[in-house]
């Protein structure tokens, strides 16, 4: 039933991250949840990085997930222009967005 699988799921996810610790390692969302969490409390290391990009290429948008976005927003300020290719059926276009 769903508890057992969601039983199960959570033993291997709480083994994956006792892994990840043992090897002094961390994952892509690790990677992206702990950049957020060191540009919020450092909005100086924020202001450096926001303003050393004048373009964002953010690509395959669709796939973001709340992280990557929020990621995303908090690079792209005010002198920014971030770029997402997208697929038509004419083949591949590019909004521009200036935030």
């Amino acid at each position: 039933n769903g508890d057992f699988r969601k039983e199960k799921i959570a033993t291997v996810y709480e083994l994956y991250q006792k892994r990840l610790k043992e090897n002094n390692a961390i994952d892509f969302d690790d990677i992206i949840n702990y950049t957020i969490k060191i540009l919020e409390e450092n909005p100086d290391i924020l202001e450096y990085y926001s303003s050393k990009f004048q373009y964002v290429l953010v690509d395959e948008y669709q796939d973001t997930n709340k992280s990557q976005f929020t990621l995303v927003t908090m690079l792209v300020q005010a002198n920014t222009c971030w770029q997402v290719p997208y697929h038509n059926t004419n083949g591949f276009s590019m909004t521009f967005t200036k935030k």
